[in-house]
């Protein structure tokens, strides 16, 4: 068994921990160590015949408070592609951190509202951002 360090997801590969002040309460949710099958049946009697693979794959949702445009920036530093990203995550059913490649559907970024300050000559413009779910999933 490990030892929990505080955090629930790094970035492997710029060594960034996702800052947990900005989860929602509840806001880490995981199915690790998931079994896959191949050409799993059932017979003839109704019984199952699993042919489980070695390979484990785990599956995180992540739900954020609402975002501040460092906040957002901040998200897209630990997760900086959608397509893979090689993270270390607190997994549950081994009491370790663990790591593994993983892929994150779509993204809905939803502008909540945009507030104009600085000067009427020089105006500066500062987005917030509603909350947002994410689902890491491992190849």
């Amino acid at each position: 068994m490990g030892t929990f360090q505080g955090y629930l997801v790094k970035n492997n590969t710029n060594n960034t921990i996702l800052d947990n002040s900005i989860l929602a309460e509840e806001g880490y949710k995981s199915n690790p160590d998931q079994q896959t099958d191949e050409d799993s049946y059932t017979d003839g009697d109704g019984k199952l015949h699993r042919n489980i693979l070695s390979h484990l794959r785990s599956k995180i949702w992540i739900k954020t408070l609402e975002l501040s445009e460092t906040n957002k920036t901040h998200i897209q530093t630990v997760f900086p592609s959608r397509t893979t990203v090689n993270i270390t995550y607190w997994n549950d059913e081994r009491n370790d951190y663990v790591s593994g490649d993983f892929y994150i559907p779509d993204i809905d970024w939803v502008i909540k509202n945009i507030k104009v300050g600085g000067t009427t000559s020089n105006p500066t413009y500062t987005r917030t951002y509603s909350a947002i779910d994410l689902t890491l999933i491992e190849y």
